[in-house]
């Protein structure tokens, strides 16, 4: 929602604050980075948009330039104030708060003469900052960051392991929170694979669903296995495993498996960070996946 995000000397409003453009290399790798310096103490840089109240996250890249005073940011015109500690490499820094109407959003340079290098500053109506959407003269919506594998060569149906690392971006609801549903992190075919649910790790083959209880919370990184053959299906969070469940002999694999959502596009992407993704094709023992998600 905030408009001119590489742009911060067009559309923000500084008040005892200078904007010098084009300053630095940016996380991006351009020379699009500005420098913020404060003219006075408690120098602002500020946006105001109109917007219906819903839960905001304002997220803005920061590296320290000169000084060692407080780095504030703010998602409602200053009426609440989150200093962030800002060293000299770059870093994203997020804030949420809930039920913001017309949100004016922005950073704050506690100390005269302070200067901070800043780029990318972004507001999202939802509880996440979600990865960088950078805009212009206008407001931008984006599709989910959802990738597809080749299932050919990658995936067995009738035996197989798949481990990846898991960082949720926000603390996800249970399914009986109103819009939450299945959220995937693994979509073989059209609703078979790995997801969460209910408070619930769950892996299906389409007949059967083998559940573990998790409640996957903002920012912690788990270690996650789902694992599929004649022994049956179970999964695995940071080593702990699920109960056994029966296997119907296929995960049925079609073209393509779908990684952080579903392939029919019909339930929820997982909202956060999947990486160091593995897939065996073999089911590996209990010893092996609690050794690979500990």
């Amino acid at each position: 929602l905030a408009l001119q995000s590489e742009t911060l000397g067009t559309t923000w409003t500084p008040t005892t604050l200078t904007v010098t453009a084009n300053t630095l290399v940016a996380p991006s790798g351009a020379t699009t980075a500005d420098t913020l310096t404060a003219t006075a103490g408690n120098a602002t840089l500020l946006q105001s948009i109109t917007s219906a109240s819903a839960t905001r996250t304002f997220q803005i890249w920061l590296k320290r330039k000169t000084g060692s005073g407080n780095i504030d940011l703010t998602v409602d015109n200053g009426a609440t104030w989150t200093t962030k500690v800002i060293d000299t490499t770059w870093a994203r820094y997020e804030i949420s708060q809930a039920a913001v109407t017309n949100p004016v959003v922005g950073i704050r340079i506690v100390t005269n003469g302070d200067e901070v290098y800043a780029w990318g500053g972004q507001l999202e109506s939802n509880p996440m900052a979600t990865s960088y959407i950078p805009t212009t003269t206008a407001t931008v919506t984006r599709n989910a960051d959802v990738l597809t594998f080749p299932n050919a060569d990658n995936v067995s149906n009738t035996a197989g392991t798949v481990i990846m690392d898991v960082t949720p971006a926000f603390d996800i609801p249970s399914s009986s929170t109103a819009g939450y549903g299945k959220n995937w992190l693994i979509d073989f075919d059209s609703g078979i694979g790995l997801y969460v649910e209910s408070n619930l790790l769950k892996f299906t083959d389409g007949t059967n669903t083998a559940t573990l209880a998790w409640i996957p919370l903002k920012g912690i990184t788990y270690k996650i296995a789902a694992k599929w053959g004649s022994a049956g299906l179970k999964v695995f969070v940071n080593g702990v495993a699920g109960s056994l469940t029966s296997f119907d002999g296929s995960i049925n694999s079609t073209t393509n498996m779908t990684n952080g959502g579903n392939g029919s596009g019909t339930t929820f992407n997982f909202g956060g960070t999947i990486k160091n993704l593995k897939i065996y094709k073999k089911a590996l023992s209990d010893a092996q996946i609690t050794s690979l998600t500990t």
